[in-house]
């Protein structure tokens, strides 16, 4: 075998897998460019594009939540009803008292690590209120 290496490399969304003969030659890649405030911001593309080569690629990334049975759950934003991470039985609905949501299950698939810091932190506070005040 020969040596190994890892990159890291972000602000990069892969557009097309290119090969040959049903075989994978290298990944295209657009750059991207963060945009928006600390609590909303998204990575967007700046139409500057690189290819790096390959030979496998693996999807390691989901894009769309799933419900849990008996967990309320917006079938089309893939996302948990809630206020400040705190589970709603509906949209519009009452608090499941005990029950919290946090990141992309809490508001759809956006952001970036960041985000979820920010985003953590509010459901955090809100378990913290709920344990102060005795829920």
């Amino acid at each position: 075998g020969g040596a190994g290496g890892l990159n890291l490399r972000f602000l990069l969304s892969p557009t097309e897998i290119l090969g040959e003969n049903g075989h994978v030659k290298s990944l295209r890649l657009q750059r991207n460019a963060l945009s928006g405030t600390a609590d909303k911001r998204k990575a967007t593309g700046t139409g500057v594009f690189e290819e790096i080569p390959c030979s496998l690629v693996l999807r390691s990334v989901g894009y769309q939540s799933k419900g849990i049975p008996g967990l309320p759950f917006d079938d089309a934003r893939h996302t948990v009803p809630q206020s400040a991470g705190c589970v709603l039985a509906a949209p519009d609905g009452d608090r499941e008292v005990g029950l919290y949501v946090s990141g992309w299950l809490k508001r759809g698939p956006s952001g970036i690590i960041g985000s979820n810091i920010a985003c953590g932190q509010i459901t955090a506070m809100s378990i913290l209120d709920d344990w102060g005040a005795g829920r």
